[in-house]
């Protein structure tokens, strides 16, 4: 059976003596899922990277809240795993008592067709309100300095990108690189992958990929509990 994903590296130069090496899925944008886990990626059998950011006691412990929309409308209402108060859907950008605007993809599902696009949005409810055919909501961050501490904007660490275009999802995982030079990178991707068309999920120790058929593609970070993954739907 055909494979429904491509996994390759891609080295970008920020400078001619500074790399920035990436790992990437690609895969159709019909293909990705958000999946709350509240464990690590390691501990699952999925094919995806690490998604958004979240809080908890410890990343040794199960999180106990998102800070990013994890929504998929399959999931609503349901209980997660292991809980009686926590739902699989992660419905805010920040806690639910201190929301923030930030930017946020969209999948809607017109006739079959899935439609990407993205807005800066701090509830879930704010899409859910605005179009009737939402299938996922994925938050993130931008490239802006006002949306990151000092250090997680200025000092080289692992990052995850959620990128796209209109038929396509790129799934990545980068070396250390600060966000200014991460922009950078995303300007000189190609592929139609841009800073506008991209969102930045969590990083740092929690930056992680699987692909379990390709032990090679594997990236552990820090092997931390996640509150969700973005995951293929099916690998083959």
């Amino acid at each position: 059976m055909p494979q429904h994903y491509t996994a390759f590296r891609r080295t970008i130069h920020v400078d001619p003596s500074f790399p920035v090496h990436f790992n990437v899925i690609r895969t159709g944008i019909n293909n990705i899922r958000t999946e709350t886990i509240l464990k690590p990626l390691s501990q699952t059998d999925f094919t995806g990277i690490n998604g958004g950011f979240f809080t908890g006691p410890s990343y040794n412990q199960p999180p106990t809240e998102g800070r990013s929309i994890a929504f998929h409308i399959e999931d609503a209402g349901k209980l997660t795993p292991g809980s009686t108060s926590v739902y699989r859907n992660w419905n805010y950008n920040g806690s639910s008592t201190d929301y923030k605007r930030q930017k946020t993809l969209i999948l809607r599902n017109n006739n079959g067709t899935i439609l990407p696009h993205y807005q800066y949005v701090a509830k879930a409810n704010d899409v859910l309100n605005q179009y009737d055919n939402v299938r996922q909501i994925i938050g993130g961050r931008d490239y802006n300095p006002e949306n990151w501490g000092s250090d997680s904007y200025s000092l080289p660490l692992p990052r995850t990108i959620l990128a796209w275009t209109a038929t396509q999802a790129y799934l990545m995982v980068s070396t250390g690189v600060s966000i200014p030079d991460l922009k950078k990178t995303m300007e000189l991707m190609g592929s139609g992958i841009t800073p506008i068309n991209s969102i930045v999920l969590d990083g740092s120790g929690s930056s992680c990929m699987q692909i379990t058929s390709d032990s090679d593609f594997n990236l552990r970070g820090g092997n931390r509990y996640l509150f969700n993954c973005i995951r293929l739907a099916r690998n083959f």
